[in-house]
């Protein structure tokens, strides 16, 4: 074989094994690049599903709510009476969402206790317990917050609970028997665990249609959120 044919042939070989080095490399980089899509995507639904972690849909009693059954939003407030943010959420945002979206039949406003400030947070949240048994729920909801006056300092005593009962009229030997039994206890205990299954962590914290949002006590932003579900098919 010549010379010039040798060469020729080793310049094709050559040029052969660096096509398929190149093929290799692009085969290589199609792969790693599929990889990271994969990744990716997988690190988007982690993060939807932690994100959404106090939308998971457990269900909630509607046992403490006001406005109607059959209301297309449902708004669930996670509260403690002894809160004075949510005293100011009670008498400001609250009040207006039972007055514009509650009665006019657009929204199911709901209250679950996070009691967790101390023992007239529990004992506050047991004695609306039992106005509920009367249903009295709401009256002694906005008795509370009238009424509230620092944490653990005693406006929430046993006895001042069992005068507010009395001062709106409620059956007051059915309303000290329950709350003397302390048959609502556990009915407390329950839903604190259910605001932290749901990852709550301050109060007031506001949910609409199982979504929390974010800086939800202020009335614009609830609001907001309310007409964009209503406006969800």
């Amino acid at each position: 074989m010549s010379s010039k044919r040798r060469k020729t042939n080793r310049r094709a070989t050559k040029q052969a094994a660096q096509k398929r080095s190149q093929r290799q490399t692009l085969i290589l980089i199609g792969a790693v690049a599929i990889l990271a899509v994969a990744v990716v995507g997988v690190l988007v639904l982690l993060n939807q599903a932690s994100g959404n972690s106090a939308a998971d849909p457990e269900p909630v009693s509607l046992d403490k709510s006001y406005g109607a059954e059959d209301a297309p939003v449902v708004v669930v407030e996670y509260s403690d009476f002894q809160c004075p943010y949510c005293k100011r959420f009670a008498e400001g945002a609250g009040q207006q969402l039972r007055e514009e979206y509650a009665d006019a039949g657009k929204v199911r406003f709901v209250y679950r206790n996070f009691a967790f400030i101390g023992p007239e947070s529990t004992w506050a949240a047991e004695a609306a317990e039992c106005a509920n048994e009367q249903g009295r729920f709401w009256d002694y909801h906005d008795k509370l917050f009238a009424e509230q006056s620092g944490e653990n300092q005693g406006a929430f005593s046993k006895d001042n609970l069992k005068r507010f009962a009395a001062e709106l009229g409620l059956d007051t030997a059915q309303f000290n028997e329950c709350f003397d039994s302390g048959r609502y206890e556990s009915t407390v205990r329950d839903e604190v665990n259910e605001a932290q299954r749901r990852r709550i962590n301050s109060t007031p914290s506001i949910l609409v249609n199982g979504q929390l949002i974010q800086n939800g006590s202020s009335y614009q932003v609830l609001q907001a959120a309310v007409e964009a579900a209503l406006a969800t098919p």
